[in-house]
């Protein structure tokens, strides 16, 4: 995959829409230095937008489906595979596009905040072991019976060494590697494929992920503090937490700064904000 090819193609599509202010293109392990990009060969592509004050979220929709038709030869180039998004559909706080071969984008529209986007998606990374722990992570409600939220969970459990300095248990994250791809064997990247876990996935969301997530939970919550608003990418829930703030703040510049790194911030804010 052409990283950067992919960026300036997610700006064009920003500008040629007109109606998104801020969008960045992370896959979560940028986090990790020892992650080749480069190799990846993703068939989902997230994209995550702040809209125009006053944009009506289904004008947005056709906007920036019209415009990832006109930029799907620059995904295509971008990702190695053939690209011709056809179809689109919009629901709530995101829009999913598929080509019919299995590869989709799927684009969300997060609410603005005073901090960048960069580092409200860096602060939404850190507290996901503790949205999981309160039950409130939508992936996490939805585990037993959507595949895709299952590959999510575990893929995100996966990034717990690099987000937060701790070591996954011996062979965890071997075992939750081949997890997340027999998730994503049969959706063919659509968002939303019903399809029960299985007894290996039980056992693994309860023998690993519950007790790092509770782990975590401890060292990043604290109920002294006032409670603060964490915003759930991809359910669109404003999900209130009493986080130790400085727990937070040293673990998300850290991300943020990873994502900064990886990023064309600089070559692309001139027309819009792509990371």
């Amino acid at each position: 995959m052409d990283r950067r090819r992919l960026l300036e193609t997610v700006a064009a599509v920003a500008a040629e829409a007109g109606c998104v202010d801020d969008v960045i293109a992370p896959f979560g392990f940028e986090v990790d230095s020892g992650f080749d990009i480069g190799r990846a060969s993703p068939q989902r592509v997230y994209l995550y937008a702040r809209l125009t004050q006053g944009t009506d979220a289904v004008a947005a929709d056709h906007r920036i489906a019209t415009a990832m038709r006109s930029q799907a030869g620059g995904l295509a180039l971008a990702l190695g595979t053939p690209t011709a998004y056809l179809s689109f559909r919009g629901r709530r706080n995101a829009l999913s596009l598929t080509n019919g071969t299995g590869h989709s984008v799927f684009v969300y529209y997060v609410p603005s905040t005073a901090e960048t986007l960069i580092d409200q998606y860096a602060r939404y990374l850190v507290l996901l072991p503790a949205a999981i722990a309160r039950g409130e992570l939508n992936e996490a409600v939805h585990f037993p019976t959507r595949s895709s939220c299952r590959r999510f969970v575990y893929q995100s459990v996966r990034m717990f060494p690099s987000v937060h300095g701790i070591a996954l248990p011996s062979g965890a994250d071997a075992r939750l590697l081949d997890l997340a791809r027999a998730n994503g064997a049969h959706d063919h990247g659509r968002m939303r494929v019903m399809q029960e876990s299985t007894p290996e996935d039980e056992k693994a969301f309860h023998e690993i992920v519950l007790p790092l997530c509770a782990e975590l939970a401890r060292d990043l919550l604290d109920d002294a503090e006032p409670e603060t608003v964490w915003h759930d990418f991809h359910s669109g829930r404003a999900v209130s937490l009493r986080v130790d703030p400085v727990a937070l703040a040293s673990r998300a510049a850290r991300v943020a700064e990873a994502y900064r790194s990886a990023g064309l911030e600089s070559d692309t804010e001139e027309r819009s904000h792509v990371a």
